[in-house]
């Protein structure tokens, strides 16, 4: 239904952002409080949902060779102990994979690539922490070489970047983490 809206309201397609995400904060060593319920809420939303998005987005993409741009994480790349959850850094994962996948299933019409933001300054994280927010900015920031954390329109950056950058680009994850993942 949202992809018929924009057709029949734009007429076209010229980027899709796949930026929804959800997750649970269990402890990496919590295998237990892994359900299946929360799989499948993080599967469902992280990685299903920006399948499905592309899926019904596709012919009106490649109609006006538009690009997709799929927001991974950091959790994806590295297991940290810090991480929300195993199913989540699984889920963003596989979405990495995805978006290769998609690159070559998607060509020569559709340019389909990523980013893996680390922890950026957000309400969402804010909200999650709450009075210990500082505290965990602080020392998400001791680990990340330029020694601060992201901000939201860093990463935003970063996606217009991949959208208005180089038609050559395409299968790639942009790691937008401060140099975190070169530790």
């Amino acid at each position: 239904a949202m992809i018929g809206q924009v057709e029949e309201h734009f007429g076209r397609l010229d980027a899709l952002i796949n930026n929804a995400g959800v997750t649970h904060w269990v402890p990496i060593s919590d295998l237990e409080a892994l359900t299946d319920e929360v799989w499948d809420e993080i599967l469902d939303v992280n990685l299903k949902g920006a399948f499905r998005c592309v899926r019904a987005a596709a012919p009106l993409l490649a109609r006006g060779q538009g690009t997709v741009v799929n927001v991974a994480s950091i959790s994806g790349i590295l297991a940290t102990s810090t991480m929300s959850s195993v199913a989540y850094g699984s889920a963003k994962a596989a979405l990495i994979y995805l978006t290769r996948a998609l690159a070559v299933a998607l060509a020569p019409n559709v340019r389909v690539n990523a980013v893996a933001p680390a922890f950026t300054d957000t309400g969402w994280l804010r909200d999650h922490f709450g009075d210990r927010y500082e505290e965990a900015a602080a020392r998400a920031a001791g680990a990340i070489p330029l020694k601060r954390v992201a901000v939201a329109e860093e990463i935003a950056d970063a996606i217009v970047g991949l959208i208005t950058g180089s038609d050559f680009v395409t299968g790639q994850t942009l790691v937008v983490d401060g140099g975190l993942s070169l530790a």
